[in-house]
């Protein structure tokens, strides 16, 4: 490997040897080796992966962020939680606990409420827009929250739409409520969906919330307007 110096390229070595009379050697040096190691080993992997005339796994080689991390099982959120532990709360455990909502959903403004939370990135929605396995796991997400509201996904002609599911009316009674804190949620729902691309998936649950407003707007009063201007 060369490394180019002064317009000069020079082995790794002797740029080494160079550094060792600064005072910052032994910090620099360690630092050097360091990276040229793990960057080699980065290109081998690429390499290997685009003769088999594949995609290269974007996992630890590219630097992903925390959120991408997070949402491929691979790290913690700030309170400590796998991703596939929050997929595995029960309903009143969803209810109760306000800061993975914006680890599941996140937006590329700061949260306000819980400023432990990523925030999206140009990277991390190209990177949601265009990976099969993120977007199945986004779905997941989704189908968890919807069923925490009362609704599924259901396959109709060809797409799908979002139907009240079997338990609807118990659900509904718990978080349809006039400034109830679940409309924010809802909110933030729809502008990830939009943000990453899943458009469908954000209007269909948009016609669901629609059919409901119509029955019970005076409950919902003006977060209706809200969630209408997420899917615009």
């Amino acid at each position: 490997m060369l490394v180019k110096v002064n317009t000069c390229y020079q082995h790794p070595v002797f740029m080494l040897k160079r550094l060792r009379y600064s005072a910052q050697w032994k910090a620099l040096g360690v630092g050097l080796a360091c990276c040229f190691k793990g960057n080699y080993e980065i290109y081998k992997r690429h390499m290997a992966t685009n003769r088999l005339g594949q995609i290269p796994s974007p996992e630890h080689d590219f630097g992903e962020s925390q959120l991408i991390r997070f949402y491929r099982g691979l790290q913690r959120d700030a309170s400590g939680r796998m991703i596939s532990e929050i997929w595995k709360m029960n309903e009143d455990e969803l209810e109760i606990n306000h800061d993975y909502i914006q680890w599941l959903f996140p937006l590329a403004q700061k949260s306000q409420f819980n400023p432990n939370a990523p925030v999206l990135s140009q990277r991390d929605i190209l990177l949601f827009s265009s990976d099969k396995d993120l977007q199945a796991r986004v779905g997941r997400s989704f189908a968890m929250m919807l069923s925490f509201y009362g609704f599924a996904k259901q396959p109709v002609d060809g797409h799908f739409e979002i139907v009240p599911s079997a338990h609807h009316t118990s659900r509904r009674g718990q978080w349809l409520v006039l400034h109830n804190h679940n409309y924010l949620r809802i909110s933030r729902i729809l502008n990830f969906l939009m943000l990453i691309h899943l458009n469908a998936e954000a209007r269909a649950f948009f016609d669901a919330l629609q059919k409901l407003n119509r029955v019970y707007h005076e409950k919902i009063g003006s977060a209706f307007s809200h969630w209408r201007a997420a899917i615009a």
